[in-house]
């Protein structure tokens, strides 16, 4: 699907915490992760009672909850730092030959139904395996990646990256629902860039997020 993302360029200078950015923007490992055990209660009974996808519906839910937070639709890029007007999505699926791929190609910018339709067509295209064949081609950065490992619960996770301009794309996963009594929760992994993203803006990111997991009759429209 082709569409243009406007963005505005920023001048650095500007910026609260310039020093920061300065600094971190040096280092060989920029980045940090916050886990966070997330409720997910009203979420998950929602999502089941209308029938609904709950991965898809989870990564939609996020996705525009981070979209509220400016500092998360920063991207360095060639010296020049850009505030896009969105990021979307791109998710890892597992195929059915057992082995992840990737699902790039879907925007977030769109209700609900519409994204839910052409993110089920793309992971159905790719669920057979077929895609593992095509080289990986990351291309765009006006986006944040996603992923989960609900076989497990974990205490903690990092991500493997290059220090380049897909550095300062977030890193979100999460692990196994956990079911105690009426309360469901899910440990919430971002993993992001040090330079545009401090603790003020990523803690803003979770309560954000939680937010929007309790009104999931608004969040999901």
């Amino acid at each position: 699907m082709i569409r243009i993302n406007k963005y505005e360029i920023i001048d650095p200078n500007t910026l609260l915490n310039k020093k920061h950015f300065d600094l971190f923007n040096t280092y060989d490992d920029p980045t940090y992760s916050l886990n966070v055990t997330v409720d997910i209660t009203a979420f998950y009974h929602y999502v089941r009672a209308n029938n609904l996808p709950m991965y898809i519906s989870l990564i939609y839910l996020i996705n525009n909850s981070l979209n509220k937070i400016k500092e998360f639709r920063y991207r360095y890029i060639d010296g020049e730092l850009r505030l896009y007007e969105y990021v979307d999505p791109a998710f890892t699926i597992m195929t059915d030959v057992g082995a992840y791929d990737n699902c790039d190609d879907v925007l977030i910018h769109q209700d609900f139904k519409t994204f839910v339709k052409e993110a089920t067509r793309d992971i159905d295209a790719l669920r057979d395996g077929s895609g593992l064949s095509r080289p990986q081609q990351d291309t765009r950065i006006d986006q944040i990646y996603y992923s989960s490992i609900p076989w497990i619960s974990y205490n903690a996770v990092t991500q493997v990256m290059h220090n380049n301009k897909f550095a300062y794309i977030p890193r979100i996963v999460w692990d196994k629902f956990k079911i105690t009594d009426d309360k469901v929760t899910t440990n919430l992994t971002m993993q992001v860039h040090h330079a545009i993203i401090d603790a003020y803006p990523l803690s803003k990111a979770y309560l954000q997020v939680q937010e929007d997991l309790n009104k999931p009759e608004i969040s999901l429209q």
